[in-house]
């Protein structure tokens, strides 16, 4: 009987290929299950301590594996284009191997639910669209490493609930269109590179202070003055667009650190500050 460990050695395979393997055992799969779903899979998964480098606890049914999950070996995700919710609720999941995600276009939810995880490795993520809910309740992320999220339209909730998160570097925001919440409980969000181009994707015809347009940096009253004269002046140029006026929410805290001057340079741009 094969080992827990060794079935997920041959997660070093596309996902495909490994889809592919478990209809040839006669195990029926429908091609949209994400890692945690495919694993159990297999009847003779029982876990055992050769499953103790990958398990913080013996995996009995379907329903234990994603409680349970604490590492993942290396995998080779070369052909992989959509990661949604791909380690979702994997609450007890430590670290992650470097994975190519080059060709990955949605990362919702991928990460979302991971409370144990302190880093997440450099990703390419130059093809991302669909960036929603991807570090959702990471509550021990303390920082996020650079992304490339020029062709990234939608980051509502991307951060939402990670507690801990201490940095974020500066990310490509000229075609998010949808942020609602995206940095929502990020209490101790301290350094912020802001959203470059932020607004560029704006629609003319949107109302004013549109929910998915709104900068809110509210719950991160711990913010530095360089973080929140980036987030400024990082804004799009609205006003000359066309668009309604939008609104950067900061909160009273956050505010009084800027000058009359400062706060002047997002409203010149079509954006108010409150």
């Amino acid at each position: 009987m094969a080992t827990t460990a060794e079935y997920l050695t041959q997660l070093q395979t596309d996902k495909q290929s490994f889809i592919t393997k478990l209809s040839e055992k006669g195990v029926e799969v429908t091609g949209n299950e994400t890692f945690t779903e495919l694993v159990p899979k297999f009847d003779e998964i029982q876990g055992g301590s050769t499953g103790d480098d990958y398990f913080v606890s013996p995996i009995v049914n379907k329903s234990t594996i994603t409680k349970s999950i604490k590492t993942i070996p290396q995998l080779n995700l070369s052909n992989v284009n959509n990661m949604d919710s791909f380690f979702s609720g994997c609450i007890n999941l430590i670290s992650i191997p470097q994975l190519d995600t080059s060709k990955v276009t949605s990362m919702n939810s991928t990460f979302g639910g991971c409370t144990s995880l302190t880093t997440i490795p450099l990703l390419d993520t130059s093809k991302i669209i669909n960036m929603p809910f991807t570090f959702q309740n990471c509550t021990n992320l303390t920082s996020i490493p650079q992304l490339n999220t020029s062709n990234v339209t939608n980051i509502n909730q991307t951060f939402s609930g990670c507690t801990n998160l201490i940095t974020i570097p500066q990310l490509n925001g000229s075609k998010i269109n949808n942020k609602n919440e995206t940095f929502y409980r990020c209490n101790n969000l301290t350094n912020f590179g802001g959203l470059t181009n932020l607004g560029q994707a704006y629609s003319t015809t949107q109302s004013a202070n549109y929910n998915y347009y709104t900068l809110d940096l509210n719950y991160s009253s711990k913010l530095t003055h360089e973080s929140l004269m980036n987030a400024i002046n990082n804004l799009y140029d609205i006003a000359t667009k066309g668009c309604n006026v939008q609104q950067l929410y900061i909160g009273t805290t956050n505010k009084a650190k800027l000058t009359a001057e400062e706060i002047s340079i997002a409203t010149s741009k079509g954006w108010s500050v409150s």
